[in-house]
């Protein structure tokens, strides 16, 4: 009779993988790998289920040698005679009362009746050793030695004796040895897409990714050598959960090709009328009424001198912005083939499939818009054009119920190309900055008018006109995006009070823009520009500090002079820097201040942060208008589906305040100094936090 070649492939794997060669189905071990080898080959759980229920099938029989009387799941005719087949419970539960009442050994004559746990593993000649991976109470440093020790000699060996195996042409013997040992010991990587890490590779051991090589070197080419010959073998090692880059699909990952830029700016009487840039052979002209802050403030986004973006085609015509999105699109088809060519799980393999089917979408939509015959039929194809950039989105933030999503930090990286895409759709003339000279902007657009504007609200795409253009500047986030500088957004926004006169850090203070730089000058005081630890600050010194932060804050809300406001605002700062302390190197710690020391420097940062976020914030005389815009995409669900929607602030019409957001890291070096990962970290909120603060002050 003819075996069916998947029950010979499969057969052929499980005496393998087994350690004598030989697999039993009474043995629970034996029965295990069988069915990890059936459901890693794509066969259906519930066939496999109903299979291995059928070899769960007990009978009774007695040893012809040794006379016991024990359950098999196969009767071998030579050495077992039947007593009862097909036993029911009631009768295998009286075989184990008898076998504990004679106090013998289940069957002394079967010697390999042990499971494959006990007795580990060995595959085409490799010994494969039943290690703990996770050792008992995390000893972190017993694990990595015996992976340097052990694990990573042994895959050493294994990937030179599948190479060995490729060479004398018995591939399929090679793939079960290479997917033995990455099943054995959980080997993961991350993925590498960055150009400088193509040539390397980092291996992982067990369910905690401890490094295989027992450091946390880089990867390398040596690790790199050993996943080719198992990819060889046709065994991919999987991706270790979230080991891919989330910037992997950041504009400047995706989009590789660069163009270069020039601004120029032509001033008056001491003010900017308007800068002459060029990017690639695009030139043109942006212009700003000299009288109007906001306008100036628009233009000095824009920074002098030479500026990059990427280079996906130019965008002044009609055709050129189709080109734009064509190429955007396709750059990120591209990577996700890359990542996609990684993964080894259904899950994620189908988003980025999702995915890129979207980004194909995009391109025929952006046909149809073209060619269009209506304005009513290009607007609807515009917006089904934004539904779908919004859907592609909401499938990189799907939960995975059997695991970890690759993609879900990926989403605030995509939206800055699918912010670009969107605006290039309704013909609006967008690049993407690729250098970081534009502290507001992720995204650059400009338009044209018949006059000078101070703002632009609109986004109807109008035509440009003698090649003057009107700067439209768009900061991406997701979800509020992550901390940013708070005095970069200070600067870039006007106020509602330009004549508050009060002493702020030491100096008279005109205006709110005046008194927030007072307050934020406080980080050079916190955190001087040098290399060496921080002196502590006396009490005296911090007093004064504390005093000077609460008039302030008394001149803009008096009502939380008799409020228990300060007393949380207070706490949290406290916790927030008490947790920042504890993830610090604490070796390096013992060099610095000293940590009661270092936590009050922390904990008055983090209260002078929230003072500046609530005179910003301050609804009557805080911020007034902003030179950028704001596009969030927001994640939400409805009936257990997962959405996303873009809310927009022009920055006149709709704004974003600052959120406090003290806990954001911060980074400490050998002499001990401490430094906030991000300087006056906030989050762009579209709700004023300030009215959460007045609320509690009023009860």
């Amino acid at each position: 009779m003819k075996i069916h070649p998947l029950v010979e492939s499969l057969f052929l794997e499980w005496r393998v993988r087994v350690h004598n060669g030989t697999p039993d189905p009474k043995d629970a071990g034996h029965v295990s790998i069988l069915k990890e080898i059936c459901l890693r080959r794509g066969i259906d759980s519930k066939i496999v289920d109903n299979v291995l229920l059928a070899l769960d099938e007990d009978h009774i029989v007695k040893n012809k040698k040794t006379g016991n009387i024990y359950t098999v799941k196969n009767v071998n005719k030579d050495k077992h005679t039947v007593i009862k087949k097909n036993a029911s419970k009631d009768d295998i539960e009286k075989i184990k009362k008898a076998k504990e009442k004679d106090d013998k050994p289940d069957d002394a004559g079967d010697s390999d009746n042990k499971t494959q746990s006990q007795k580990g593993t060995v595959v085409s000649g490799i010994e494969m050793p039943d290690l703990d991976l996770v050792m008992p109470g995390e000893k972190i440093g017993t694990v990595l030695a015996q992976n340097k020790e052990i694990v990573y000699p042994l895959i050493e060996k294994t990937a030179n004796k599948v190479e060995e195996l490729l060479k004398d042409g018995k591939k399929e013997e090679a793939r079960i040895l290479a997917q033995t040992l990455v099943d054995k010991y959980e080997l993961t990587k991350p993925i590498y897409l960055q150009p400088g890490k193509a040539n390397k590779a980092k291996l992982y051991v067990g369910s905690k990714y401890r490094y295989a090589t027992g450091t946390k070197n880089e990867g390398s080419v040596g690790q790199k050598n050993i996943v080719d010959v198992f990819e060889k073998a046709g065994v991919k090692v999987p991706p270790k959960p979230g080991g891919i880059s989330r910037t992997a699909v950041a504009p400047n990952e995706v989009h590789t090709k660069r163009k270069v830029g020039t601004v120029k700016t032509n001033m008056k009487d001491g003010k900017i009328v308007s800068k002459e840039v060029t990017i690639g052979e695009r030139k043109f002209t942006i212009k700003a009424d000299p009288n109007d802050p906001l306008a100036q403030k628009k233009l000095e986004t824009l920074p002098d001198g030479e500026v990059e973006f990427c280079d996906i085609n130019s965008a002044h015509t009609d055709e050129g912005r189709t080109e734009c999105i064509v190429n955007a699109s396709n750059n990120m088809i591209d990577m996700f083939d890359k990542i996609e060519s990684q993964l080894t799980d259904e899950f994620n393999i189908e988003i980025a499939s999702n995915v890129k089917s979207g980004l194909k979408k995009l391109q025929r939509l952006e046909e149809e818009k073209n060619n269009a015959a209506t304005t009513g039929a290009r607007q609807k194809l515009q917006e089904e054009f934004d539904q779908v950039c919004l859907d592609i989105m909401a499938a990189t933030k799907i939960n995975n119920p059997n695991g970890v999503n690759e993609f879900v930090n990926m989403t605030a990286y995509m939206a800055e190309t699918f912010e670009a895409m969107s605006l290039l759709n309704k013909g609006i003339e967008t690049y993407i900055p690729s250098s970081g000279n534009f502290k507001t902007s992720d995204v650059l657009s400009v338009m044209g008018g018949d006059q000078i504007k101070s703002t632009v609200t609109s986004v109807d795409g109008r035509h440009a006109d003698d090649g003057v253009l009107y700067i439209k500047g768009t900061s991406v986030k997701f979800a509020g995006g992550g901390a940013s500088q708070m005095p970069n957004k200070n600067e870039n926004s006007s106020y509602k009070d330009n004549d508050v006169e009060i002493i702020v850090n030491g100096e008279k203070r005109k205006g709110t823009l005046n008194v927030l730089k007072g307050l934020t000058d406080y980080y050079d005081r916190l955190f001087p520009d040098s290399d060496e630890a921080q002196k502590p600050i006396s009490d005296d010194e911090l007093k004064q500090m504390y005093d000077d932060n609460l008039n302030t804050l008394y001149e803009y809300y008096p009502q939380f002079r008799d409020s228990d406001v300060l007393e949380e605002v207070m706490g949290k700062a406290k916790n927030a820097a008490k947790n920042q302390l504890k993830r610090l190197n604490q070796e390096k710690m013992k060099s610095s201040e000293g940590l009661e020391n270092a936590q009050k420097r922390m904990e008055f940062y983090h209260f002078n942060q929230w003072v500046a976020t609530m005179v910003y914030n301050h609804p009557e005389r805080g911020m007034k208008t902003q030179s950028y815009s704001n596009s969030d995409y927001v994640t939400y669900k409805r009936d257990k589906k997962t959405y996303v929607k873009r809310v927009h602030s022009n920055g006149t019409d709709s704004v974003v305040w600052h959120g406090w957001d003290p806990d954001q890291g911060y980074m400490v070096n050998n002499k001990g100094k401490i430094t906030p990962s991000n300087v006056y970290s906030s989050r762009m909120k579209h709700n004023n936090p300030a009215e959460y603060w007045i609320k509690k002050a009023q009860k």
